[in-house]
């Protein structure tokens, strides 16, 4: 396993699995890239009637995703580790297994949520959708918190 992808999401897990995933390409001596998504949400809002057009689509958190990923870049740098860092924007799921596919990945890293029925029903289950049709192994890394 020399190629891993590691998927965040900027949640409570991400330390955790960058920290795994660090573990893991040192013992392996591989190459780590690092993706987030900015998963966008599967539905829309459509005026009903014209008078009022519906605003072009902003992405106000870019900034903060990109200022989050350089503090990897810098953490992983301190720690002197080459990494290669993707942004990418739509159905997690999707860009994941492409992103996979086309670095090569020999395992994807990605962190475990706690979600209710409802939050699965509206959005869906990464996770599941990963597990069913990944191209290689999936690691995924529960969130320990203050244990």
């Amino acid at each position: 396993m020399k190629r891993i992808l590691v998927a965040i999401d900027f949640s409570e897990v991400t330390d955790e699995v960058i920290s795994n995933a660090v573990r893991l390409n040192k013992a392996l001596n591989g190459r780590l890239r690092i993706l987030h998504v900015a998963d966008s949400a599967p539905y829309s809002y459509t005026p009903q009637d014209n008078s009022t057009r519906a605003s072009e689509p902003q992405n106000p958190v870019a900034p903060m995703e990109d200022n989050r990923l350089q503090g990897i870049r810098t953490r992983l740098s301190k720690e002197q580790l080459d990494a290669e860092y993707r942004l990418m924007e739509g159905p997690a799921a999707d860009n994941i297994l492409a992103a996979a596919r086309e670095f090569g990945a020999d395992l994807i890293v990605i962190g475990a949520h706690e979600h209710g029925k409802f939050y699965h029903f509206l959005f869906g289950d990464t996770t599941a959708s990963l597990i069913r049709h990944a191209p290689c192994p999936i690691l995924v890394v529960p969130h320990r918190g203050d244990e």
